[in-house]
């Protein structure tokens, strides 16, 4: 499936294979609950975190990684994606609080408190980046009706969400509205219009130009910092919260849009007294103002897709840096193997 043409395989044998093993993938509503749980959740700090717990963050990692599955495994993915966004649409706030967390079995294994008592990404409630998880999922494996029939959902979260954009992953939702509306307006998607289009790239733009130069990129980092502290509720940075949800586009717009601002930021916490040991899955203690012994699944996860997407690492240095999964339906490391295949 991921074999070289001289027998050589692009990935470690043991990854490869993990791509045809349902073990790797997310349990669904039907199978998990028990022993197993649909969610991760790991207490660091005075709150704990949830992981992969986001619908959207689902069809985003299925989406980039179907192109690399074999017949068989897309049509099982396909069947598994169905179910999942008939009971949890991407575009629509989960139903947190609500009969689900006692009725059949619940993806969350906990009921979400407020958003300032959770470290929590992506933030509680529909994000923005994830109509650029259904224009992704639609181009990658065809499935056109679903996103026309989501259309309705998409407009209403980008307008809700359009003026408020807080993170550099929010550019990833502008520019997936202008390509699903221009997509779909090519496919005849009843109540699509041209100024859709146009609504999406401007505002694509706009974010764009609000984060571009040392300066506003130091702003943003600094407000991720605050929102999404480290261990022991410190807002260190480490594990680089600025590029949580980082798609190739964001990638290569704080590449070429920063003034070097942010591949100097993530140069800064890999070296001296940053986190060395980032792409270890449960390392041990480093880079720490406390006695945590290992960091969260989001340190390797941000700073993999940064040496992927910003600093543009190699193939055979990405491929160095691939570390077990954390559980099953671990979706950051689906995410650094889809982005290691990307590289040259």
């Amino acid at each position: 499936m991921l074999q070289l043409a001289n027998g050589q395989h692009l990935l470690p044998f043991y990854l490869e294979r993990g791509f045809s093993s349902t073990r790797v993938w997310p349990y669904n509503a039907s199978n998990c609950g028990g022993e197993h749980f649909c969610v991760a959740q790991i207490g660091v700090g005075a709150y704990g975190n949830l992981f992969w717990h986001d619908p959207g963050e689902l069809l985003l990692t299925m989406a980039q990684a179907y192109p690399y599955l074999d017949a068989q495994l897309q049509a099982d993915v396909r069947a598994y994606v169905a179910a999942e966004m008939k009971r949890y649409p991407p575009l629509l706030d989960l139903p947190y609080g609500g009969a689900w967390l006692t009725q059949g079995v619940a993806r969350e294994r906990y009921e979400v408190p407020f958003r300032s008592q959770l470290n929590n990404w992506p933030p509680v409630g529909a994000n923005i980046s994830a109509i650029y998880a259904v224009w992704l999922w639609a181009k990658n494996s065809g499935d056109w009706a679903y996103a026309c029939a989501s259309w309705p959902q998409a407009k209403a979260l980008f307008n809700a969400r359009r003026g408020t954009m807080r993170f550099y992953s929010d550019i990833a939702g502008a520019i997936g509205y202008a390509r699903l509306a221009r997509a779909l307006r090519e496919r005849a998607c009843a109540g699509v219009m041209e100024a859709d289009v146009s609504a999406g790239v401007s505002t694509a733009v706009s974010a764009m130009s609000a984060g571009m130069g040392p300066t506003n990129f130091d702003a943003y980092a600094k407000r991720a910092e605050r929102d999404y502290l480290d261990p022991r509720d410190l807002p260190t940075g480490y594990s680089l919260p600025v590029f949580f949800g980082m798609t190739p586009e964001v990638g290569r717009f704080l590449r070429e849009q920063t003034g070097g601002a942010a591949l100097n930021y993530l140069n800064g916490k890999q070296t001296g007294n940053g986190v060395l040991w980032w792409y270890l899955t449960r390392a041990g203690v480093h880079a720490e103002h406390g006695e945590t012994s290992f960091l969260l699944p989001w340190t390797g996860w941000s700073h993999f897709l940064a040496r992927a997407y910003i600093a543009g690492d190699t193939q055979a240095n990405l491929r160095k840096w691939l570390d077990r999964p954390w559980t099953v339906g671990d979706l950051y490391s689906i995410q650094k193997i889809v982005a290691t295949i990307h590289a040259r």
